[in-house]
């Protein structure tokens, strides 16, 4: 009887450690897929991120691109009117001589 007793109790035990270390594993895959969903969102929030700044770059490069033509532009406009306004004097210089 008493080892009837002994032999019930460590059976309980057993089911009882056997219960907590499952328990255990459960937790560490908790944690690992928290870990893992965690690490997804930081990826994610990196790849929104870094497709904005890309998206940023890409409007400024843009822009550069659209200011350099208009300062070229610009250039080339200022160096024809003055050879133009050269000219115009070089010929009323010419008809007043």
């Amino acid at each position: 009887m008493t080892l009837t007793i002994i032999q019930r109790g460590f059976d309980k035990a057993k089911e009882y450690g056997d219960d907590k270390v499952q328990r255990q594993i459960e937790t560490y895959e908790l944690v690992c897929l928290f870990l893992d969903v965690n690490k997804l969102i930081e990826l994610s929030y990196s790849a929104v991120y870094t497709f904005h700044l890309d998206k940023q770059i890409r409007k400024l490069d843009s822009e550069l691109a659209s200011f350099e033509a208009e300062i070229q532009d610009n250039a080339f406009s200022t160096t024809r009117n003055i050879e133009e306004s050269s000219r115009k004097r070089k010929g009323s210089c010419n008809i007043v001589l």
